[in-house]
């Protein structure tokens, strides 16, 4: 039995990085093909999808996690690092909606967040942090031209955070060149 492994991925790039010589070992791919969103949507245009029969959801490495649903849309990644934060320095989940983005004033491309909690894990931030509050300041940026602007208002102490989430593409990986176009100019 040959098994052949297969990288769906948005990201026109990962198409390169996937078949790039890091990913080889013992002179073999980890990875033997590439496929972007945008060209298994082209394949199944002319695939009836409807007369398939109904199957279930197989896990064959168990279950996953929210943070991986987020992953695809800017913001994403900064969310599912802030709930680890937030459970490492707590021992709980974040409360859903806990990070309400917000645009920042005067920055296209540019959100930010923030979310309290109170430390009662020592090992993460050491044993004098138990008991005190963390305002942990998260930003996302998209579009490289609004990085600079950011960066430039980080260094004048205009902007503070803790950690920056920087994507390429407008609305973040949902809208780069490995996905279908957007039919009406907007990013979901």
């Amino acid at each position: 039995m040959c098994i052949h492994i297969m990288h769906l991925c948005i990201i026109q790039h990962k198409k390169h990085t996937c078949l790039h010589h890091h990913h080889h070992h013992h002179h073999t791919s980890d990875v033997d093909h590439v496929l972007t969103t945008r060209e298994l949507a082209t394949m199944l245009t002319d695939m009836n999808l409807a007369s398939l029969p109904p199957g279930d959801y197989d896990t064959p490495f168990g279950t996953t996690s929210g943070g991986g649903l987020l992953f695809g849309a800017s913001g994403g990644v900064m969310e599912a690092a802030a709930r680890v934060v937030y459970r490492l320095c707590t021992g709980q989940r974040m409360p859903p909606g806990a990070l309400v983005w917000e645009d920042v004033p005067g920055m296209e491309g540019v959100r930010r967040a923030s979310v309290e909690m109170q430390i009662t894990q020592p090992a993460v931030l050491g044993q004098h942090a138990v008991g005190n509050v963390l305002q942990l300041q998260v930003a996302v940026v998209y579009g490289l031209r609004s990085v600079g602007k950011l960066l430039e208002a980080m260094h004048a102490g205009e902007l503070n955070f803790h950690a920056v989430e920087v994507m390429a593409c407008p609305g973040g990986c949902i809208g780069g060149g490995g996905q279908p176009p957007a039919r009406y100019g907007w990013v979901v």
